[in-house]
């Protein structure tokens, strides 16, 4: 499965970024994948986990919360799968998930 997601505002609006790995973390924090400098987002605020078949994301402990759609996700409700256009918001911030529809076939 190819996966990308693109931030369509915040620091990183405009820009996309392929998830290579099994997993990416994206927060403030040097040690993140995709460095959002916002001081409405966490550290490490969420992880996208990527397998041959699904896409999920898990909160990582955020004050926040991370949202899928608008429905707020919480490190106590485990990893949620998502979907080609779902929207997910950090601290304020958007970004669209896009799945390659060739993968998925």
């Amino acid at each position: 499965m190819k996966a990308r997601i693109r931030f369509t505002d915040g620091p990183l609006s405009g820009q996309a970024f392929e998830l290579a790995g099994e997993r990416l973390v994206i927060g403030r924090g040097p040690e993140c994948d995709i460095v959002v400098d916002s001081p409405m987002i966490q550290r490490q605020n969420c992880m996208l986990l990527k397998d041959e078949f699904t896409l999920r994301i898990r909160d990582l402990g955020s004050l926040r919360g991370t949202f899928v759609n608008g429905r707020c996700i919480r490190p106590g409700n485990g990893e949620v799968v998502i979907l080609h256009n779902d929207l997910i918001t950090v601290g304020g911030t958007n970004f669209m998930v896009e799945i390659d529809a060739v993968m998925m076939a």
